[in-house]
């Protein structure tokens, strides 16, 4: 790895704020990736090929303002050449998931969801679905909608984009966020497994797709790493932390 690319905000200096990489030799560049000056984001993630760079982008209205539009999904060159490409704005009471990558580098995919009250179970949200948008055409086309509603946190689709592995906030007795979607069905990947906080979580496909791997990084886990099948079955854990804090193998 030659270098590192990092999204930095300066609120005096906003000519400097969007994309910058980091040389081996520690050296900070801007990128002229983003649309404009002011924008920034709180996750991004970089195609397979580093080539291009897609994120959620709230826009700030003027540069004497923190306020900005609702984020839309967008995708950019890190080069700055060529044009930007964009999901539509997020609507009031909507949330948007983090955004992943196709293995090959062509389109991305996220979540978008409703809460119609203050519960993270279903009956509290609405319109889950997964939306795919392509690198080269603006716009999002669903992939599925999932039900029932899920508020979910983050996705990661298998590599034929017919899966996906999701984080989502758990619900009443089935705290859980560990998920897979699949042929039009949602189902508990994990059951056993009572994660409270998704944004602690992580999940991802083996690169063959018939494992998946699920990290919980909250302090308080014992249980840090496990691997399962789709299915559910073959559950093992590979990493626990110790009452101390350090890792053990599990």
């Amino acid at each position: 790895m030659d270098e590192i690319i990092v999204s930095a905000v300066y609120r005096s200096d906003y000519e400097k704020n969007g994309f910058h990489k980091i040389d081996k030799d520690g050296k900070l560049a801007r990128m002229d990736a983003t649309d404009d000056q002011f924008s920034w984001t709180k996750r991004f993630v970089v195609s397979p090929s580093g080539e291009h760079v897609a994120y959620h982008h709230d826009d700030q209205r003027d540069e004497k303002s923190y306020r900005s539009r609702p984020p839309r999904a967008t995708i950019s060159r890190l080069d700055g050449s060529g044009s930007h490409v964009y999901g539509p704005e997020q609507a009031d009471g909507e949330y948007f998931s983090n955004i992943e990558w196709s293995r090959d580098g062509q389109r991305i995919y996220y979540a978008s969801w409703k809460r119609v009250s203050a519960s993270s179970c279903p009956d509290g949200l609405s319109e889950t679905k997964i939306w795919s948008m392509s690198v080269n055409e603006d716009g999002p086309e669903l992939a599925g909608e999932i039900s029932p509603a899920a508020a979910a946190w983050s996705i990661k689709p298998a590599a034929d984009g017919d899966a996906f592995a999701l984080v989502a906030f758990g619900c009443g007795d089935n705290p859980s966020p560990f998920k897979i979607w699949a042929d039009g069905e949602l189902r508990d990947l994990t059951p056993s497994l009572s994660y409270t906080d998704p944004r602690m979580a992580g999940i991802s496909w083996s690169p063959d797709g018939t494992r998946v791997a699920i990290l919980d990084n909250a302090r308080d886990a014992r249980a840090v790493l496990h691997i399962v099948n789709p299915d559910g079955t073959g559950l093992v854990m590979l990493v626990r932390r110790n009452e101390d804090g350090s890792l053990a193998p599990g």
